[in-house]
């Protein structure tokens, strides 16, 4: 049965986001003045996120044959295969467009640089859920795998998710762009 998480709190941390924003702009200020900018910006732009995340477990068996493929990619171990998609919504890809139009490329870096630490915690907030449910079965998860452009669509109808949650554009590219789609394993822990 699929489970679809709303409204999730997630929990930024400031230090990657200075590190996401040092890979896309040169940086002005002090260190302790860039700090309170990402901590101000974040307390502010949180409130908006609209977090979702859903995922289902397959056996082999289970898993529709379009996504057979994604079997190959496990351990020879494994008994499941998890699907798992995020979102944080597109209110940060919106705000980052106005910085766009506007020519204030320090404040889209930051803005996209905090979107980049949302989307990963919100995927880790569903990994962590599948790595609990796994060990209550008696196996470990592995780490999540990016699924292919070939899969995606695929993927989301498993995942019975709606357009208005995450949706592929005209280029098959996740929509909205703080969105991520990924799956793992589930193999039998070893009896010690």
């Amino acid at each position: 049965m699929v489970k679809r998480i709303k409204k999730y709190k997630i929990s930024l941390r400031p230090s990657a986001v200075l590190r996401n924003l040092k890979k896309r702009t040169s940086l002005e200020g002090t260190e302790e003045e860039i700090e309170k900018n990402i901590n101000l910006e974040i307390g502010r732009v949180q409130k908006s996120f609209y977090t979702f995340s859903s995922y289902e477990t397959f056996s082999q068996n289970e898993l529709p044959e379009s996504l057979k493929d994604l079997w190959s990619k496990g351990p020879e171990s494994a008994v499941s295969l998890s699907l798992i998609a995020s979102t944080i919504g597109n209110s940060l890809e919106n705000e980052s467009k106005i910085f766009q139009n506007s020519n204030n490329l320090a404040q889209r870096a930051l803005i996209e640089s905090i979107g980049v630490e949302a989307c990963d915690q919100s995927f880790l907030f569903g990994a962590k859920l599948l790595q609990d449910e796994s060990k209550l079965e008696g196996c470990e998860c592995s780490s999540p795998l990016p699924v292919e452009s070939l899969y995606l669509k695929e993927c989301l109808t498993c995942l019975q998710v709606q357009e208005t949650e995450i949706s592929l554009n005209s280029e098959g590219i996740l929509t909205p762009l703080y969105s991520r789609l990924g799956f793992c394993f589930w193999t039998p822990l070893k009896k010690r």
